[in-house]
């Protein structure tokens, strides 16, 4: 489906998919700076040893999961993982829930 560029406001069934990986990007945006400000007084090494760590944990989680999903489904897969699984499946079902409750537990941290 071919959108006009004056048609910047039409919404289609990926726009809360859409919708919501921006309020991920925002909740990690805005929690940027106070990280910042609570580990520099703890000094530049202490910030710097914390961001290498965060970013090394987060940049394997996504390689294992992204294997995973290579490993499990060949790539014949939906966008997002969880997507894969059937509804029924007690551990997605559970992976499900824990993602939900991370994305709402994070707005707490604002």
């Amino acid at each position: 489906m071919e959108h006009k560029a004056d048609d910047a406001w039409h919404w289609t069934r990926r726009s809360p998919r859409f919708l919501s990986n921006m309020s991920v990007f925002f909740l990690v945006h805005a929690n940027g700076a106070k990280y910042y400000t609570e580990l520099t007084s703890a000094g530049k090494e202490a910030h710097t040893s914390c961001v290498a760590l965060a970013t090394g944990a987060a940049a394997l989680t996504v390689i294992l999961c992204l294997l995973s999903e290579h490993l499990t489904f060949e790539g014949h897969s939906s966008d997002l993982l969880l997507d894969n699984y059937s509804s029924k499946d007690p551990l997605a079902n559970a992976a499900r829930g824990a993602l939900a409750l991370g994305v709402v537990g994070s707005l707490v941290l604002l």
